[in-house]
């Protein structure tokens, strides 16, 4: 049985993660570009968000979706504060070495549900 989530301790992953959003190697799905216009974000608020909040060691969850279009894929999850406010930020890592990319999932107030 594999765990539903867990927590994200490999450095290079989470290295990577931080890269592509610092170097805005980014693909927005239309729900994250929703969730930014709707939290009245900038996607270098949440970019920045992410790159600080690893910097900083807190928790990345490492988890699978059970939705689609992304069902099966492994995600990544985690909480930073943006403008005093928590953010549910989820992404996935795509692509091969030299064209990857960070797909920017969804970007919003945590609530029941993801």
């Amino acid at each position: 049985m594999v765990p539903i989530s867990t927590f994200e301790t490999n450095a290079s992953i989470l290295k990577k993660i931080s890269t592509l959003a610092g170097k805005r190697q980014v693909t927005w799905t239309g729900r994250a570009a929703t969730d930014v216009l709707n939290e009245n974000l900038t996607p270098d608020d949440v970019l920045d968000a992410i790159v600080s909040y690893i910097k900083e060691g807190k928790e990345v969850h490492k988890s699978i979706t059970r939705k689609p279009p992304h069902t099966g894929k492994i995600i990544f999850e985690m909480l930073p504060v943006i403008m005093e406010k928590k953010y549910y930020i989820k992404v996935q890592l795509w692509g091969e070495k030299g064209g990857e990319r960070l797909i920017v999932i969804s970007a919003h107030v945590p609530r029941k549900g993801g």
